[in-house]
């Protein structure tokens, strides 16, 4: 299912509202959100980096990450092999946390905080 518009107002009516991480997260305080995906929330221009910014990262960096942090524990084998595939040609905050939120038990804001290090500038390594 994919949103057009994030806010409650447009949520309210959505036929998946029911069920919708995103909408009962919501609570009005667009200020506050921590959610960069919503068009509401003013922060979420400053974030434009983690959506277009594609980084190659380490798979033993990223398995490490998995592991520690209970990551993609859905997924298959042949799945963590694309992941991986992925990983090391380049790809963005947004994208990786995506993957790995269709694999994991966490909520999609709390796998972005997590793999944000992942991104830092690899000249800090």
């Amino acid at each position: 299912m994919e949103c057009r518009n994030n806010s409650k107002k447009h949520c309210m009516n959505c036929e998946h509202y029911d069920y919708c991480d995103k909408a009962n997260r919501c609570d009005g305080n667009c200020h506050i959100c921590d959610d960069y995906d919503c068009e509401n929330n003013p922060k979420s221009k400053t974030k434009e980096d983690f959506y277009v910014e594609k980084r190659q990262i380490r798979v033993s960096e990223l398995y490490s990450l998995c592991k520690r942090e209970q990551l993609f524990t859905c997924g298959s084998i042949e799945q963590y092999g694309k992941m991986f595939e992925l990983a090391e040609s380049g790809v963005t905050q947004m994208e990786l946390a995506y993957i790995l939120y269709v694999c994991s038990k966490y909520r999609l804001d709390i796998i972005h905080n997590m793999i944000a290090p992942l991104f830092k500038n690899t000249e800090d390594k």
